[in-house]
């Protein structure tokens, strides 16, 4: 209807005066403080092939991705994170060297919010990339850059979780798992570190019949699990040859033969995947500082008859983060049933936030070695991280709030010029081109306020500004302001 007001889409929030300066701001600092370790900046397009964030990023994601078809590139997705598009950029570039690559960005992305929460779909993020680094300098460059961002934006009290996904997947390959049940398994850490143990296994229990990971319909032909290998596929094969000319619905005997068989190669063995689930119900549960996660790894590994060796990576970046300094505001917590949403991750994990404020991660990250491979580069060692601007305004305090927007007095400082007389309008603009030159950025000239010095000051004070100068000739006067955060 024509005159309705036409509202903004909800989770796409406007952003004025005080949260932009205080954002654009963090942004800055946090760039700046990167760019100094040796990181240059990239520009990731908005939008990008959908397969780019299907391929190695998890069924999760898929779900949050705002899709368009376009009839000259194809399916296409808005950008859910940066990761992938940095990746897809540098292979584009060329990885045929084992030259470190060191990038670093800042924009939005864009994701569906998961269920009925009231997560924002549009969050600015700003974050590095780290390619060809292995092991722990690697790691330990990211973690003390991830603390030198913290120490740049004055936040002292923060969590910083962690957990090493490599020692979960070794763990894994004790038991004779198929790709697909450790995928599933590491996808759903969350739900076996459910109070009772049991009901975690339950859930997933339930989860992996729907998903059809270890249960068979009745169509399937009943193999008892002994049976599992070459002579049972050999038995299928020879059961389908029988009704060579049969059609079966729609399909010959050899489909049905290829659906058998790629149904057999996929199914789990519902004991083995049960043990595994009892098993790492009880190992996500491990929690603390790094040596009480490795002695309870070490009792629990000893009980199942596993050995401890898959502990060695663990201890060593336990001893790494403990040769970094850390405020001793900033608590180091170590958990095995901590991991990001996305799939690609593949060793040290973690996420940061600030202690007794809003509970949304401020920053994520973590090493993502196969990624490179899965989008067609070589095999390169990745790892990288990225704060939430959006996290990190919701978490900060008022004071350090105004000690961000004054840290830099002359990039955030307005200044409103206003001629006493119309003939001071020459001079005004002279005056203003002075302050510009002093690298003041925001400076306002008013023009429509002559003669009524109340209302000037009024405008000055509406747009934020710390000082309103009055123009009358050779003469200036200068009215400070209060200025809010």
């Amino acid at each position: 209807m024509n005159g309705e007001i036409i509202k903004g889409v909800k989770g796409f929030d406007d952003v004025f005066d005080k949260n932009y300066s205080v954002k654009s701001r963090i942004a800055s600092m946090l760039m700046g403080k990167f760019n100094n370790w040796g990181y240059v900046r990239v520009e990731a397009p908005l939008f990008e092939s959908t397969e780019l964030f299907l391929r190695k990023s998890g069924g999760e994601l898929a779900s949050r991705l705002y899709r368009l078809k376009d009839s000259s590139v194809g399916d296409v997705s808005v950008r859910p994170e940066f990761t992938s598009s940095v990746i897809r950029s540098l292979i584009g570039q060329g990885l045929d060297d084992r030259s470190p690559r060191r990038v670093l960005y800042s924009g939005s992305v864009y994701r569906r919010p998961l269920g009925d929460t009231a997560d924002e779909k549009e969050t600015m993020q700003v974050g590095v990339e780290l390619l060809g680094s292995e092991g722990l300098l690697g790691d330990s460059e990211i973690i003390s850059m991830v603390l030198a961002g913290l120490e740049t934006l004055n936040i002292d009290k923060a969590i910083f979780k962690l957990n090493n996904l490599e020692v979960l997947f070794n763990l894994l390959d004790s038991f004779s798992l198929s790709d697909r049940a450790k995928l599933f398994i590491m996808a759903n850490l969350e739900a076996l570190k459910n109070d009772s143990a049991q009901s975690g296994i339950d859930q997933l229990w339930i989860k992996a019949q729907k998903e059809g990971l270890v249960s068979r319909d009745d169509k399937t032909l009943e193999l008892d699990a002994n049976e599992r290998g070459n002579d049972s596929k050999s038995s299928i094969r020879k059961h389908l040859s029988e009704m060579e000319n049969i059609w079966i619905g729609r399909r010959s005997s050899l489909e049905v033969e290829k659906r058998y068989i790629d149904k057999f190669d996929n199914d789990q063995d519902p004991k083995v995947f049960n043990e595994a689930l009892s098993f790492m119900g009880e190992f996500v549960k491990l929690t603390g500082t790094g040596m009480e996660v490795i002695e309870g790894a070490k009792a629990i590994l000893t009980a199942h008859g596993i050995s401890t060796k898959f502990l060695e990576n663990l201890k060593d970046i336990v001893a790494m983060l403990d040769s970094i300094p850390l405020s001793g505001k900033i608590a180091l917590e170590w958990d095995m049933g901590f991991a990001p949403g996305l799939s690609y991750y593949s060793g040290l994990v973690f996420q940061v936030t600030a202690d007794g404020k809003n509970r949304s991660p401020i920053c994520v990250g973590g090493r993502y070695d196969g990624l490179t491979k899965a989008l067609g580069g070589v095999d390169f060692p990745a790892l990288g991280f990225a704060y939430s601007v959006d996290s990190l305004l919701s978490s900060l305090s008022l004071e350090q709030m105004q000690a961000i927007v004054s840290s830099d007095s002359n990039q955030n400082k307005t200044i409103v010029v206003q001629p006493r007389n119309h003939s001071d309008i020459s001079e005004s603009i002279r005056w203003a081109e002075h302050l510009r030159a002093e690298d003041v950025k925001n400076v306002v000239i008013l023009g429509g306020f002559i003669g009524n010095q109340n209302l000037a000051q009024e405008y000055a004070v509406s747009v934020g500004a710390e000082e309103l100068i009055f123009v009358d000739g050779n003469d200036r006067e200068s009215v400070l302001l209060k200025r809010d955060v």
